[in-house]
């Protein structure tokens, strides 16, 4: 038998963060550039925010440089932010 990495904290923190940041974006970014954001994970003292093809990736990036000093004050630990584009899983929900 193996054993899960995940755990139920590990879970619930994971879904803490989800919400967290889904609030964060819905409040600081346009609608239309909010509902492309697919998911993020928050590790130490970084967020990759993914998104749904490189030209909302791009637009993205200058939107959210904007409310840097915003998140670092709602997260002290944030350091960086990098976005990423997951093709697949925003229209299929299949493993990349």
């Amino acid at each position: 038998m193996t054993r899960s990495r995940f755990t139920q904290r590990g879970i619930d923190t994971y879904i803490k963060q989800q919400d967290f940041w889904f609030v964060f974006f819905k409040s600081h970014l346009a609608p239309e550039l909010h509902a492309q954001i697919t998911h993020s994970v928050e590790k130490n003292t970084s967020l990759t925010v993914f998104t749904t093809t490189p030209a909302w990736a791009a637009r993205l990036k200058f939107a959210l440089a904007e409310h840097l000093k915003e998140a670092q004050i709602a997260r002290p630990q944030l350091l960086t932010w990098t976005v990423r584009v997951q093709l697949a899983a925003a229209k299929t929900g299949e493993r990349t």
